[in-house]
């Protein structure tokens, strides 16, 4: 397998292999750490022209900057390309000789492994940051990882400060955020076998709101194998898109936190920034009594809860609507509701009508709402929806002409700039498809203007 060019594109099989050799080098390093006699072997089998670049390497360093396990290592190495054979006596008489000019115990956080791993790695470095950065860009390109804006992070067998492990890792986290202080998915190599699952760093994680993360992530079953397999660890990811959705947005900061607590407080669908400092921002002034700067933080703060996806701007008079109700709920563990009379605000039926309605839609699946044009046949199906908590992406509005065909509604062949044809799916097969995928959720199409399509 070629590992030179940066810009290869890899296929799953060759993905595969390169999680099978890393499988295969963390059995082999557990092996070792367990037997150093095996290790010893191993490192005396070294090819010459290796050893003599990492002796060259070590000797090309200042004085100040050789330490005794560097010196400790240029003595094994030098021995073994001298006289082809190494022992661990020998390897203990050379710690020894060289702890003598120390006046601490230099050696005590060292055993032989690690010692030994420096001189062993040193061949396999390159390979294993290769293969783990090529298998980390490539999950995330394709699975959901990449929607939701994640980005990974690396870690070979000398993670532990260069003390040499039997484990390498890959973790995967929100853009923004450090690795050490995010809900992770993570991919373990260790001891010939893969672990992988989602996790977090307890004692890191203590945003209020992340209780809720936290238990998602603890009943997600994990699952281990002795084989790699790209394209299960790619439906093992699909599998928990909206965990990962979650857990991406769900980190918020300080003031990202109260005022989104606030907001919700409103319990309005559609507020303005001059409204919501007009009862707010003598609160905020409370919470943080530090801040001359109220009204520009709560400006930058609504940015940035439109970045997460839990609001949207209307217009560029700081008019905002929220979005993703379920979000909002998932957060604040509350339910989210428009006031009735917000909801029944410009609706031309009672109430017991719209209830009849509901209760036939969710009986039959579909309703004819009819009525003199102008009177808001489109904006009633809309609220409709809203009253039954489905949510702003699960909705797909069309609306019919006398030139609309079905090759555009459901499929058809259409003509390519090729001169061909190619079968092409409209837009209510996609939404078909879409609600198949995702069955526990609701879903509605509306038609405006059904009657043209007749």
């Amino acid at each position: 397998m070629d590992i030179t060019n940066e810009e290869k594109k890899y296929d799953e099989k060759e993905i595969n292999e390169m999680g099978k050799y890393l499988l295969s080098l963390s059995k082999k390093l557990n092996q070792y750490k367990n037997d150093i006699e095996l290790f010893i072997k191993v490192i005396k089998k070294m090819k010459k022209d290796d050893l003599n670049k990492l002796y060259n390497k070590y000797k090309s360093y200042k004085n100040d900057k050789i330490g005794p396990i560097q010196l400790i290592r240029i003595k094994i190495i030098k021995k073994i390309i001298n006289e082809n054979d190494i022992s661990l006596s020998d390897i203990e008489k050379i710690k020894n000789d060289i702890s003598k000019d120390y006046d601490k115990d230099i050696l005590r956080s060292w055993n032989n492994f690690k010692i030994l791993f420096g001189i062993y790695y040193s061949n396999v470095k390159s390979t294993v940051e290769y293969f783990l950065n090529i298998i980390g860009k490539y999950i995330v390109n394709n699975t959901t990882l990449k929607k939701h804006n994640y980005i990974y992070k690396a870690k070979g067998f000398d993670w532990n400060h260069s003390f040499g492990d039997d484990a390498c890792f890959l973790f995967f986290f929100p853009i923004g955020r450090d690795f050490k202080n995010a809900f992770r998915f993570s991919i373990y190599f260790e001891k010939g076998k893969m672990h992988v699952n989602f996790d977090y760093i307890e004692k890191n994680i203590n945003n209020i709101i992340n209780n809720k993360i936290i238990n998602d992530f603890k009943s997600i079953k994990k699952y281990n194998d002795e084989l790699f397999s790209i394209e299960k660890i790619i439906s093992y990811l699909n599998k928990y898109d909206e965990i990962l959705f979650k857990a991406n947005i769900s980190i918020l900061n300080e003031w990202q936190y109260e005022v989104a607590k606030m907001i919700f407080k409103m319990e309005k669908d559609e507020f303005s920034r001059k409204e919501f400092l007009s009862i707010y921002k003598k609160d905020l002034s409370n919470i943080f009594p530090n801040n001359n700067t109220i009204d520009r933080t709560v400006s930058q703060t609504l940015q940035e809860l439109r970045d997460k996806a839990l609001l949207k701007f209307i217009d560029n008079n700081g008019n905002y609507i929220i979005i993703n109700n379920s979000l909002w709920k998932y957060l604040f563990n509350k339910r989210y509701t428009y006031s009735e009379n917000d909801f029944f605000k410009n609706i031309f039926l009672e109430k017991e009508e719209i209830k009849k309605i509901i209760e036939l839609l969710k009986r039959k699946k579909n309703i004819i709402l009819q009525g003199p044009p102008g009177v808001g046949k489109t904006f009633l199906a809309k609220k409709i929806a809203l009253l039954m908590e489905i949510e702003e992406d699960n909705i797909e509005t069309v609306q019919f002409h006398q030139s609309y065909s079905y090759e555009e509604f459901i499929m058809g062949y259409k003509p390519t700039n090729a001169g061909g044809f190619e079968l092409k799916k409209g837009i209510f097969y996609n939404f078909v498809e879409k609600a198949k995928d995702n069955p526990n959720n609701n879903y509605l199409f509306i038609i405006d203007e059904i009657n043209r399509g007749i």
